[in-house]
């Protein structure tokens, strides 16, 4: 919730945790006001399940109907009052890609998430001449299901985050990430790595990424793909 948050955005998801505690999920959306586009709430046609996969990950929408379900619950970029959600919204720094000469040679760059779930670990390939990120799934090329282009971006940022148990009695035991505050961040661009933090003052506020001089990272212009892992994961690069 921390990071839709900060984006005041319309928050499209399949349910969620609701046990009392700090990982009651379904609780902060109300209690925090976020614009709920849940597809138990919406159903048939905003949200169809497909046949390509496995429940509960076969959940499928597009952006046209999410926006259609969005304007029928008057979800709109203005408030009661009339405020634009973008009044006070703060923006990342953007720049255009190094030339050619300046890019770095940044060699594979592998995350994992748990030691002991290799099946998660993602590596990224970096492709000098587009000045993009490739993405792999293990060692599989990972593309986009439709147009079926290899996945790419053109900043990869690694934040590395608390983990602790909700302990809130749900049996196969909800996580908590500590989302506010700051840590060490990996910011990957033009071929190269800026070893830095990640900054947000509080639920609302925007996620920032700063250098070892406490300066923000202008991000080149592009996709940028944000990875979270707890503290102390060996990411490689």
């Amino acid at each position: 919730m921390d990071w839709v948050s900060e984006y005041d955005a319309l928050y499209a998801h399949v349910g969620g945790a609701n046990t009392p505690g700090p990982a009651n999920a379904l609780g902060q959306i109300r209690d925090y006001g976020i614009m709920d586009m849940d597809q138990f709430g919406l159903g048939f046609p905003t949200y169809w399940r497909g046949t390509d996969k496995l429940a509960p990950h076969n959940v499928h929408s597009t952006t046209k109907k999410l926006w259609e379900a969005a304007e029928e619950r008057k979800f709109g970029p203005e408030d009661e009052e009339g405020k634009r959600w973008d009044d006070k919204f703060t923006k990342w720094k953007f720049k255009d890609d190094a030339s050619l000469e300046n890019r770095g040679n940044q060699k594979d760059t592998t995350v994992p998430f748990w030691d002991q779930y290799s099946d998660y670990t993602v590596t990224w390939k970096y492709d000098r001449e587009a000045n993009v990120f490739r993405r792999y799934h293990g060692q599989e090329v990972q593309t986009d299901p439709l147009t079926k282009e290899h996945l790419s971006a053109k900043n990869v940022v690694v934040q590395f985050q608390t983990e602790k148990k909700a302990n809130d009695g749900y049996p196969d035991g909800h996580l908590l990430y500590g989302t506010t505050g700051s840590g060490k961040a990996l910011i990957f661009q033009d071929g190269k790595v800026i070893e830095g933090k990640w900054v947000k003052d509080s639920r609302g506020a925007r996620t920032k990424f700063l250098d070892a001089k406490g300066k923000e990272v202008e991000l080149v212009k592009g996709l940028v793909w944000i990875e979270t892992v707890p503290v102390g994961s060996d990411v490689s690069y």
